[in-house]
């Protein structure tokens, strides 16, 4: 499974490079557009985001897609993959901003938990995995050299599907039903170009 969504992942944002690359430089109809950002969420976890794809119908769509990888002193690693759409709802000269989207997969490695059972009869590392939207609103302020200063308030939204310590809750009889959401509001700052 992991496999497919990476190559599905590489497919768009590849085959996204190549159709911005074609793209005749007298016209800005279609182009490539990506960005590296630092990310800091709730729990302190900071981490780095990228996003790469293309720009369509004039610089007003972006289609992409997206991948991050955070480390929280409370809540572990995280490594989410999805595509990603944006609006760009203003386009002035040294200005932008936009509404966007990502759907994807996520991946979290939590600590260890403590527990009042024995520790060989726990998981060594909690690993929960699941679906993942990324709401987001941005802001792009345009530098000299056409790049940009990106600036994006986000909200990861998790719906987890698996978590290593249902098993474990199964096998003694508890509840393993808690596959609910998870709310997690960040910050984004970087660099797009």
């Amino acid at each position: 499974m992991k496999k497919l969504i990476a190559a599905i992942f590489m497919a768009i944002l590849f085959g996204s490079a190549s159709f911005a690359a074609d793209n005749d430089s007298t016209t800005k109809e279609r182009y490539y557009e990506g960005s590296v950002s630092l990310i800091y969420s709730y729990l302190i976890s900071p981490g780095i985001y990228t996003t790469h794809g293309v720009r369509i119908d004039n610089g007003k769509h972006f289609i992409g897609g997206s991948a991050s990888l955070s480390a929280g002193l409370f809540d572990g690693f995280s490594a989410n993959l999805h595509f990603t759409y944006r609006l760009f709802y203003t386009d002035k000269e040294k200005f932008d901003a936009y509404i966007g989207c990502g759907a994807g997969y996520y991946h979290d490695f939590d600590p260890y938990r403590g527990t009042a059972y024995a520790s060989n009869n726990t998981p060594d590392v909690n690993q929960s995995l699941g679906l993942n939207l990324i709401p987001e609103i941005g802001w792009g302020i345009k530098l000299r050299n056409g790049d940009m200063i990106d600036i994006a308030i986000i909200c990861s939204v998790k719906f987890r599907l698996y978590d290593s310590w249902t098993d474990y809750y199964i096998s003694k009889g508890k509840d393993a039903t808690d596959f609910g959401l998870n709310l997690k509001p960040g910050l984004k700052i970087g660099y797009r170009f």
